[in-house]
Order: structure tokens, then C-alpha cells, then sequence
């Protein structure tokens, strides 16, 4: 391969600034030769060749509802049922209102539910701030990349307009979040090394895809309509730093994205089929050196798994502090938090890292990606209703201090591992007397999954203090009964607010 000094030297600063050679001069070569098939008068090969996408796209699209095993059509269940209670955390929060605001000004046809609102909009502007929604509290599910917080609003909002039944709702939400999920597993470092948000990136692939099913695509335009939102996925790991609102809005752009994505896609917009494997696609661009033919290995129903849930309403990495402490306190009501000497939290790297370990979180969001932070809340409040974590929480002077003197060890055989344990918590009180708390797998997690009636008592235990109690039961059934309903508007619109 023939390489010109003008590309060389992009290619050297590209090395200086932690691009591999290899990876820019596979670029050009692939620059070089859709440049030559253009000067020969052809179109670039896209039908003939069987990209990732084109795989993706078969499988979403020829996999029928009576094909998907029934267990995981459940277990999807209890996530419909649970990203509506995390909406209707989010719709609390002074996020929303801004967001709300500004969809006003944009303006918008009035066709679909906002979660606890009585303001109606336009399907782009639904997904977007029903996703920004879900995403807000923290809470959740976050198996196949998230896609509580970037499928399910999508698909609500399309399912809604177009009066779509409850099968075809749940297979859209199944599928398309097996595209985003097997993206995120192929990926290597795409958070951690890279600095980009997961959902962020891989969600509008998911959304993409189960819109796409909804309104019918052929695998030709499938493959356009995931071209077109790996072209959109964006999303930086930054707001970890300061606990910016980026991290809630980033779920419901990932939603607006894939849909558009779709609808630009049914209109004839072109995408690019290997916008995952190519020199400049996703693998290239967001990850590490990996085999981007993990997407499709073992593709089928039979690898199909199911979801996990958040039981709180912080980082999946707290999960279990927060759960040993709130274990901890039930047993010993006397306990004081103001009367602790020495906190200790062992764990691994992953709960210990930079975006962790902020000592004085100014928003939520900070102090819920704080270990230290949230440890303090977990000890001072009962953070199982998740509107105790609040801007309170983060000004109180007795939490913030503690926060500054909890003491983070960085360990990889912490907590009880025989039951999937992997924090410990040491409590040292004032009188001499030391508690030690082994953390285990929380509920919702694959080793103690969630059932239909955990999510039914979340769900209740979240909204009591939202909506009333007639409306909780109403979508309770209802969504127990999601595989029975003819028309997904009625369930949507049961999510508005009714005062």
C-alpha cells in the first residue's frame, strides 16, 4: 500500500496522540479504495456484504413474539413495570421541569404521554424526556445497555401513536435491547479507558432497532436505520466528575436518536451497513482492540437472558453498600450515625476508581456516584425511598462530614463471595464497638433475580408518595397483563398525571 508523506504525517501525529498506525493506515486503505470504486463509476458494495448489522437486523426482525421463551418474556415484564416507577421518581426532580420547559418552547404535535404530566408532545420529544426520566433517579435496569431508559421510552412513545398491542411492544423491547447489550459486550473499555457513557453509545442502536420492528422495516432498511444511530451515539463519561445532569439526559437523547434514527430510515435515509466493524465505525472509534464478531456469536433466542434490576436508587457500584447498611440499621434501631469514630469501605478498583470518589458532591447525581458520599446517606438516612436522596441530603452538614472521613480500600476479596458479595463495610463507634458488614448480591441481580411481585412492591413503595393509589394498582394490572393488551395507548396514558 502506497502511502503519500501528507498521509504519513497524519498518520505519525494520529500515533502521538494515541491513535495506532495500524488502525489510521487500515483507514486510508479503506479511504483509498471506496475512492477508487467511486472513479470506476460503481456504488460502494453494501448489499452483498453480510455486515454485523445485517446479522442484527435478521435476527430482530425474523424472530417471532411465540419464538421468545416465555421466562424471558416475564422477566421483561417486571422491566416495563419498573422503569414506570423510576419515571415516576425522575418526574420529581427539578431536571424534568427544566427539560419540560425547554420541549414547550421547541414545540411539538401533541401525540404522546409524558410520565406524570399532563403536558402531551410530539414521538421524538417523548422518547427523549420519558428517557431522560427513567434515567434520573438512577435506578434503572441496566442489562442491555439500559435499555429501560433508551427502548422503553422509544417504543412507549411509538407504540402509543400508533396503537400498537402489548406483544409486539414487549418483542421490540427484548430484541432491540439484545442489539445494544451484545454491542456493549464486544466493546473493551468503552467506558472505563475510552471515557464514553455505554448507554449513551450503544442505546441508540437499541432504540433504532425496536422502533424499527414496530413500524415494520425490511432488513434493507434495518440495516440503514442502525447506520444512521451508530452515526448519532455520543455520550462523554465527564459529568461523572462533577455529577452534571448529563448522565440522566444522555438515556433519553439515546432514545430520541434511535427512533429518529428509524423514522429517518423508513424515509429513505441511507446509513451505513458496517458502521460497527469498519475502519471508522463504533469498534474503531469507541473501544479498545476487540473482535467486533462477538455481536453476532451465538445470536438467537437461546442466548437471550434475563434482565437485572437496581433495588436502589444510586450506582449499580453501591448497590450493595447501600443495601448491608439499610440490613444493618433494620437489626439495630439504636444506631446513631453520629456516633461513628471510623467508616471503612473495602472493594474493588471498580468501586474505588476516580468518578468515585468525589469527598464533596454539589448535585445528586455527584453524590450517587460518590462511594464515600453515598455510604454517608446510606448511614444517616433510609435511602429505600428514593426521595430521601435528595439536594437536602447533599447540603447536610452532618452527612457531608462524614463523607469527608470514610476511608476507601481497594480490594479484590472483600464481602461475602459465596453469595456474590463483593464490598465490606467497617463501622468503629465512639463507645469502641465495631461492626463489620460483608456485603452480598442484592435483589435484582442475576444471582437473586427479581420477580414480578419484587417489582410490585417497589413499584408501590416508590410511587406512594407521587400518585394515587388507584392509579398504582391500575398500572400494576395492566402491565401484569401486557401480553393481553390490544392497545398500548391505554396503558401509556395511565402513566399521565391526574391532578
Amino acid at each position: 500500500m502506497n502511502i503519500s508523506r501528507r498521509m504519513a504525517l497524519r498518520i505519525s501525529g494520529a500515533t502521538m496522540a494515541g491513535i495506532s498506525a495500524g488502525r489510521m493506515a487500515l483507514a486510508f486503505q479503506a479511504r483509498t479504495e471506496s475512492s477508487n470504486v467511486k472513479a470506476r463509476g460503481f456504488s460502494a458494495p453494501t448489499g452483498g456484504h453480510d455486515s454485523l448489522t445485517r446479522q442484527l437486523a435478521r435476527f430482530v426482525l425474523n424472530t417471532r413474539f411465540e419464538d421468545l421463551p416465555k421466562p424471558i418474556v416475564e422477566s421483561w415484564k417486571t422491566i416495563v413495570l419498573d422503569s414506570i416507577a423510576v419515571g415516576f421518581v425522575g418526574s420529581k426532580d427539578r431536571l424534568a421541569r427544566a427539560m419540560t420547559d425547554v420541549a414547550r418552547q421547541l414545540g411539538g404535535t401533541g401525540e404522546c404521554t409524558i410520565i406524570n404530566s399532563t403536558y402531551r408532545t410530539d414521538v421524538s420529544r417523548a422518547a427523549w424526556l420519558n428517557g431522560t426520566l427513567i434515567g434520573t433517579p438512577q435506578s434503572d435496569s441496566p442489562s442491555s445497555a439500559h435499555a429501560a431508559s433508551n427502548v422503553v421510552p422509544a417504543i412507549m412513545a411509538i407504540a402509543e401513536r400508533d396503537h400498537l398491542d402489548g406483544q409486539a411492544f414487549l418483542a421490540a423491547l427484548i430484541l432491540g435491547g439484545e442489539v445494544g447489550g451484545r454491542i456493549e459486550a464486544a466493546g473493551v473499555g468503552v467506558e472505563t479507558k475510552r471515557g464514553f457513557h455505554n448507554p449513551a453509545v450503544q442505546g441508540p442502536f437499541s432504540a433504532a432497532a425496536a422502533v424499527g420492528r414496530l413500524l415494520g422495516l425490511d432488513e434493507y432498511t434495518m440495516v440503514n436505520a442502525l447506520g444512521i444511530a451508530g452515526s448519532s451515539s455520543a455520550g462523554l463519561q465527564e459529568f461523572a466528575f462533577e455529577g452534571a445532569d448529563m448522565k440522566a439526559t444522555h438515556l433519553g437523547r439515546a432514545a430520541q436518536l434511535g427512533l429518529e434514527s428509524a423514522l429517518l430510515a423508513a424515509s429513505g435515509v441511507l446509513g451505513p451497513s458496517t458502521v460497527l466493524e469498519g475502519p471508522f465505525g463504533y469498534f474503531n472509534g469507541f473501544s479498545l482492540p476487540t473482535d467486533p464478531q462477538k455481536v453476532v456469536a451465538n445470536l438467537g433466542v437461546d442466548s437471550l437472558m434475563a434482565p437485572e434490576h437496581k433495588l436502589y436508587a444510586v450506582h449499580t457500584n453501591h448497590q450493595q453498600i447501600v443495601d448491608a447498611i439499610l440490613g444493618f440499621k433494620a437489626k439495630h434501631p439504636s444506631f446513631n450515625a453520629e456516633n461513628l469514630r471510623r467508616v471503612i469501605v473495602r472493594g474493588p478498583q471498580g468501586t474505588m476508581e476516580q468518578r468515585h470518589v468525589a469527598l464533596e458532591p454539589t448535585t445528586v447525581m455527584g453524590g450517587k456516584y460518590s462511594t464515600p458520599f453515598t455510604t454517608a446517606v446510606a448511614l444517616f438516612r433510609d435511602i429505600s425511598d428514593p426521595l430521601e436522596y435528595d439536594q437536602a441530603a447533599i447540603r447536610d452538614p452532618k452527612i457531608r462530614a462524614l463523607g469527608k472521613r470514610i476511608e476507601l480500600v481497594t480490594s479484590d476479596d472483600a464481602g461475602d463471595r459465596a453469595r456474590g458479595g463483593d464490598c465490606e463495610i467497617t463501622l468503629e463507634m465512639a463507645d469502641g464497638e465495631r461492626h463489620i458488614l460483608p456485603t452480598q448480591a442484592v435483589k435484582g441481580t442475576a444471582e437473586n433475580p427479581f420477580t414480578f411481585d419484587d417489582a410490585i412492591a417497589k413499584f408501590r413503595q416508590w410511587t406512594k408518595r407521587i400518585i394515587p393509589e388507584k392509579q398504582s394498582s391500575e398500572l400494576i394490572e395492566s402491565v401484569r397483563g401486557l401480553t393481553e393488551i390490544k392497545d398500548m395507548a391505554t396503558l401509556v396514558r395511565a402513566t399521565a398525571s391526574r391532578s
